[in-house]
């Protein structure tokens, strides 16, 4: 993959702003070939939102062409709370416990979006799996992100989503989020829980 820098240089002469330019490309495509040394070097291939670089906790990252998704807190002891939100909900199943997610996903696409049918949301545990919001479903939870509303461009909506995960599996853990029409993976996107 290439990357294009540019950098501008801006100096007043004589009360005049002049301004000179100058462009770079950068080749990211991973290289082994040795140097006129012998020394191997390889260069970083790790494009943010992937499992070794997940999007930073509160840092906004494109998830397809219509969403822009930041995942701004993480509570992975949510148990208690889930539990107080409705006197129905169960626990969690042994071994198991509430990983509550609060994201905000702004539509940035050209019509109008609603988050909880547009975006894919699971929990990527340590050991590789990974936990929907459908099996093992928390129950109500407070203020769910499935409750925001059709949005038009520019506008932004803020919930929470709810995984039951093995508890030797949050820490070392991560968010993926997809955009719900891209069954290829293409539009995967991983965010780091703290």
């Amino acid at each position: 993959m290439r990357a294009r820098s540019i950098v501008i240089t801006a100096a007043a002469v004589g009360g005049v702003l002049v301004s000179t330019q100058a462009y770079s490309t950068i080749d990211h495509t991973p290289s082994t070939a040795p140097r006129s040394d012998g020394i191997v070097l390889m260069q970083n291939t790790s494009e943010l939102g992937t499992r070794n670089s997940p999007v930073p906790l509160g840092q906004a990252q494109a998830v397809g062409a219509d969403w822009e998704v930041t995942v701004v807190g993480v509570d992975t002891n949510a148990t208690s709370k889930v539990l107080a939100e409705n006197q129905f909900n169960d626990p969690p199943a042994e071994g198991r416990q509430f990983v509550i997610v609060r994201a905000a996903a702004k539509y940035v696409g050209g019509d109008t979006g609603t988050p909880w049918p547009d975006l894919e949301f699971r929990y990527y545990g340590s050991s590789g799996n990974t936990y929907s919001t459908y099996n093992d479903s928390c129950g109500v939870i407070p203020d769910p992100l499935r409750d925001v509303g059709e949005l038009y461009p520019g506008a932004t909506g803020t919930g929470n989503q709810c995984f039951a995960v093995p508890a030797d599996q949050i820490a070392g853990g991560a968010v993926i989020v997809d955009a719900g029409s891209s069954y290829d993976g293409s539009t995967r996107q991983f965010f780091a829980i703290g």
